[in-house]
């Protein structure tokens, strides 16, 4: 384990983004402690729902000080909104990574969104906005069943339209939404290593017991992951 972020300094190392919304979204990013906190030992964010109702939903993003490339990743994720369980329309949850470096203007350097789905989406989207030559043509069938977007990986490519190239966990609901918050949630667990693959597990918390002792030590094994 080099470096772990919970309620003790999970707000000392992340900033709150505060700008316009690059996507164009019905939402105003603020810095406002009353949607956040580290009570019982958990980190809560949230939203302001009463501002729904002027049109703009002031809500959170918080963006890590730290800067990672290659690693293994642990979410440690108890409960997440959802528009199936009552939350409301128009929720957008995401866990994702990009470069932030001084000159690498989005898309350049890459995004990988680990955790996302919009609206009443019920399985989790892991998807890659890239620039030229990569996509994951000859991936749509077999093993590779669960591409549920386009194959360009690349935001210019014709008929990608900024989204990317995605795949849906196997459509299994257990991953995402009201299915994963009736679970207790879950471990999150990608590896990227962008010399070779970008890999994924998710182990629900009323799941396998011993993988999820696996994710719980100080160094997790990806080839005792399965």
């Amino acid at each position: 384990l080099f470096k772990q972020y919970d309620a003790t300094n999970f707000f000392d190392a992340f900033d709150f983004f505060t700008e316009a919304d690059p996507t164009h979204g019905a939402v105003q990013y603020v810095d406002d402690f009353r949607l956040y906190n580290n009570k019982s030992g958990t980190i809560y964010l949230g939203v302001d729902s009463d501002s729904a109702e002027t049109g703009a939903v002031r809500s959170l993003r918080a963006e890590m000080k730290d800067h990672y490339t290659d690693g293994l990743y642990v979410l440690d994720l108890l409960h997440q909104p959802t528009t199936n369980d009552g939350t409301g329309c128009s929720v957008w949850p995401a866990y994702w990574m990009y470069n932030r470096r001084p000159g690498n203007q989005w898309p350049k350097g890459g995004e990988i969104d680990m955790l996302e789905g919009a609206n009443d989406m019920g399985m989790n989207q892991v998807s890659l906005h890239t620039t030229w030559f990569c996509n994951m043509d000859g991936l749509a069938g077999g093993e590779y069943s669960s591409l549920c977007g386009s194959s360009q990986c690349n935001v210019f490519a014709e008929g990608s339209g900024s989204g990317g190239c995605s795949l849906c966990t196997n459509w299994d609901t257990s991953t995402f939404g009201s299915e994963l918050n009736k679970k207790g949630g879950g471990y999150l667990v990608t590896e990227v290593d962008t010399s070779r693959h970008i890999r994924q597990w998710w182990i629900v918390r009323d799941g396998d017991k011993a993988l999820i002792e696996i994710v719980k030590q100080s160094k997790v094994k990806t080839e005792d992951l399965g």
